[in-house]
């Protein structure tokens, strides 16, 4: 890992997989968290890699916060040619996704594997 920040219960995370950014995500996602994600994820994107993942295996909580900021890094990430992925198995982050009906806008992945592949795949 590159880099790791953690305020209190929540941490952002960045390392590379197989030459893909990975952003692991662990604890809650919310208003005390989302503007560092939003910070960390457009620092990320300003690198313009191949290609990005977020995994969010480890959040416990996750709103409406947490899928805007998503977007905005999907958004940004097709602007710059970027592939970009999310990585969830675990709820409460995948069942967020799926009943707002963003899991294939937002290339939700199983795996973190599936998600590498899919995002280089589509960069």
């Amino acid at each position: 890992m590159d880099r790791t920040l953690e305020i209190g219960a929540f941490a952002i995370a960045h390392a590379e997989h197989d030459g893909v950014l990975v952003t692991t995500v662990t604890g809650d996602v919310d208003h005390g968290s989302v503007e560092v994600i939003d910070t960390e994820l457009s620092a990320r994107l300003d690198r313009r890699p191949t290609a990005l993942v977020v995994d969010l295996d480890g959040v416990e909580f996750f709103g409406s916060l947490g899928i805007t900021a998503l977007l905005r890094a999907h958004q940004r990430a097709a602007r710059l040619g970027v592939g970009f992925a999310v990585a969830v198995s675990r709820r409460p982050a995948l069942r967020t996704l799926e009943v707002t009906d963003l899991v294939e806008v937002l290339r939700v992945r199983r795996t973190l594997r599936e998600a590498v592949d899919l995002a280089r795949a589509v960069a």
